[in-house]
C-alpha cells in the first residue's frame, strides 16, 4: 500500500486550519502522513494543530522561521517518507474521496503525476459560500509531441500546486522545488519544471479541492514591489515549459502572461498602499513598457474585450500617463 506524504504549511490561519486539517484525515485512503510546517505563524495555528497531532500518530508538526510559502513546502518536503506528495494550502480543504481516486489512476496507468479539478468557493465575511464555481480539466490526456492548443483556461488548471498528485522520486531525480523568495507565481514555476520533463499528462475531470475565495486580506490583495520581477520568471518559466511540449500558440500564451501581468502590476501599484510617489510609479510603469520581452510579445497579444484593446493600444505607444490613469480610475 502506497503512502502518501501531504505537506501543509501554515501561517496565520487559526480560523481555517481545523477544517484543513479535518478534511485530511477524514481520506478514505488511510495510509499518509500528513507535515505540518508551522512558518513562523503567530496565532494559534500551531496549538490547534499540536492537538491534532496528539490524538492521530500519522499527523507531523514542525516549527520553523518564517521563510514563506516555497520555503516551508521545500522544509516539508525535505521530511517526507512517502512515495507521493500532495501540497494542500491551509486555509482551503478537500474532499474526501481525494487521494484515493487519484492514486488509483497514478498507479493503474505508472504515472509520475496527476492534475485533477477543482471548486473555486467564494465565501462572504461569515465564511459562507455565495458561489462555487467548479473548474474541470476539459481534456483526460496530452501526449507530448501532438498538436495542442493551450487556452488560459487549461493552463489555470496546470497552474497550481495543490490540484496535483506527484510521484516523489520523479521530482528529486529532476530537483524540482519551489522557488524561494517568490510570491504569486511560485505554484506555475513548480509545475513547469515538473511538466517540462515529461512525455505525457493525464487529467482527471474531477473536482476535489475547496479554494476558498474569502473577502479580505490576501497575498494576492497587497503591494508587491517584485510583482513584474516574478511575472518574467514565469515568462522564463512557460518558455521552457512551452519549447518542451512544442504547443502551437506559444507567442499568444506568452503575450497574454505578458500583458496581464503588466495590467496586474499597475493594478497594484496603485490600489495598494506603498512608498512610490506619483512621478515614482509612473517611472515603475514606464519600466515596465520598455521590457524587451513585453515590447516583442505584445504584439501576438489577442484582445478580447474592448477594454483589452485599448489597454493593447497604451502598450503599443508606451502612453504610462493613459495606463496609470485607467488604473487610478478602477481604483
Amino acid at each position: 500500500m502506497s503512502k502518501v506524504s501531504v505537506i501543509l504549511p501554515v501561517y496565520n490561519v487559526e480560523k481555517y486550519i481545523a477544517k484543513s486539517i479535518s478534511s485530511i484525515l477524514e481520506q478514505t485512503y488511510t495510509n499518509f502522513e500528513l507535515i505540518i510546517v508551522i512558518d513562523g505563524s503567530k496565532d494559534n495555528s500551531e496549538v490547534i494543530a499540536r492537538g491534532f497531532e496528539q490524538v492521530d500518530d500519522r499527523v507531523r508538526v514542525y516549527t520553523k522561521s518564517n521563510g514563506g510559502l516555497s520555503d516551508a513546502r521545500n522544509y516539508g518536503f525535505s521530511l517526507a517518507t512517502g512515495e507521493f506528495i500532495y501540497f494542500l494550502d491551509s486555509d482551503d480543504w478537500v474532499e474526501p474521496n481525494l487521494l484515493q481516486d487519484n492514486l488509483e489512476i497514478i498507479l493503474e496507468e505508472e504515472l509520475d503525476f496527476i492534475v485533477f479539478g477543482f471548486f473555486q468557493d467564494n465565501a462572504n465575511v461569515n465564511e459562507e459560500v455565495i458561489e462555487q464555481i467548479e473548474h474541470i480539466p476539459k481534456n483526460t490526456h496530452w501526449l507530448n509531441g501532438d498538436s495542442i492548443h493551450l487556452t488560459s483556461y487549461m493552463l489555470n488548471i496546470l497552474g497550481y500546486a495543490w490540484n496535483k498528485l506527484y510521484r516523489k522520486d520523479y521530482l528529486d531525480r529532476y530537483g524540482i522545488n519551489f522557488t524561494k523568495s517568490v510570491s504569486l507565481v511560485e505554484d506555475i514555476l513548480f509545475n513547469a519544471r515538473v511538466y517540462q520533463y515529461s512525455s505525457q499528462i493525464v487529467f482527471n475531470q474531477k473536482a476535489y479541492v475547496h479554494y476558498i475565495q474569502r473577502p479580505e486580506m490576501t497575498l494576492t490583495k497587497k503591494f508587491h514591489e517584485k510583482s513584474f520581477e516574478w511575472v518574467k520568471l514565469k515568462h522564463v518559466a512557460l518558455s521552457a515549459f512551452i519549447d518542451a511540449w512544442s504547443f502551437n500558440n506559444k507567442q499568444e500564451i506568452l503575450a497574454n502572461n505578458l500583458i496581464g501581468g503588466l495590467r496586474y502590476c499597475v493594478l497594484n501599484l496603485f490600489r495598494y498602499k506603498n512608498q512610490f510617489n506619483y512621478i515614482q510609479k509612473i517611472e515603475y510603469i514606464k519600466k515596465m513598457l520598455n521590457d524587451a520581452d513585453l515590447v516583442n510579445y505584445s504584439q501576438f497579444y489577442k484582445p478580447i474585450t474592448s477594454s483589452d484593446k485599448i489597454y493593447h493600444q497604451f502598450i503599443k505607444y508606451r502612453a504610462k500617463y493613459l495606463i496609470a490613469m485607467m488604473a487610478q480610475t478602477r481604483g
